[in-house]
């Protein structure tokens, strides 16, 4: 079985270690999200402390290991949406292609699985916010990663594309080999996605562990952006009756809206406020 965990143990910052598919990282902002990640990626001086991926050690001052970044096998797609903007979406694609020489047929799967077609001949100033961060998710993805980075991949998106991203991103899941490590601002977004969640504030880890856990914790809702109590539900959607859309958590049966998607794994979020007792 291959082990995709990741292991940080850093002076200053704090441990974090997870073995899921999809890691979240959440704070407020100036938290150092961003600067861990860049930690992670090899973009950004550690300190003292060690960074392992798997097996393989990415870091560690007591042995004098700092792999440089463009060896550690990192896809990374910035917040900011960076993309060469004298190539078309098409040659950006292949640009990690060509140096990490990944396989033809999966890039091009993700190029549509993306619904990049229509636009692989346009140039980055002629597609919109949210076209140009699934091209810079299916750049990443053509580097072949031993593991995904995203920064804050909903930022400046309006709902309706916050949540074409998530849909895509939920989608390609079970074709993404590798773990992805995701910072967002949007607790929406984590409940979506992660599995694990670790916490941040001012420059340190707080807290890591799986997503019920860490929403478990009373102390911790205020750095999630919550001013209440909640907890994660999963469950299995269903076609209920009078065509009413139903979550089934274990014996207990939830109504959904009618934007979620029929006989598929779906979590929701419960608030302390939604709950009443008689």
């Amino acid at each position: 079985m291959i082990d995709n965990s990741l292991n940080i143990d850093l002076q200053g910052v704090g441990i974090f270690s997870s073995g899921s598919k999809v890691m979240g990282l959440i704070g407020p902002s100036g938290s150092g999200k961003t600067t861990l990640m860049e930690q992670i990626a090899g973009l950004r001086n550690c300190g003292r402390g060690i960074i392992r991926l798997g097996k393989e050690t990415l870091f560690d001052s007591g042995k004098d290991i700092d792999v440089p970044a463009e060896k550690r096998a990192i896809g990374f797609v910035f917040q900011d949406k960076l993309l060469f903007p004298h190539m078309t979406v098409e040659e950006n694609i292949y640009f990690s292609a060509k140096i990490k020489s990944s396989p033809v047929d999966i890039i091009q799967s993700n190029i549509k699985d993306l619904d990049l077609v229509p636009l692989l001949k346009k140039y980055p100033h002629q597609i919109s916010g949210g076209e140009k961060q699934r091209a810079c998710l299916a750049r990443a993805l053509a580097s072949n990663p031993k593991l995904l980075i995203l920064d804050e991949p909903t930022t400046g998106l309006d709902p309706n594309l916050r949540t074409n991203v998530i849909t895509l991103l939920r989608k390609m899941l079970k074709n993404i080999k590798c773990p992805i490590l995701l910072a967002t601002h949007y607790m929406d977004d984590i409940i979506e996605l992660c599995d694990t969640l670790t916490v941040m504030n001012e420059g340190k880890i707080i807290a890591n562990g799986s997503l019920s856990e860490i929403l478990s914790k009373p102390d911790i809702q205020p750095f999630l952006g919550y001013r209440e109590i909640i907890t994660e539900i999963e469950g299995q959607t269903s076609l209920g009756k009078e065509g009413i859309l139903k979550l089934q958590a274990g014996p207990v049966i939830f109504r959904l809206e009618n934007d979620h998607h029929l006989n598929s794994r779906r979590r929701i979020r419960i608030r302390a406020r939604d709950v009443a007792l008689a």
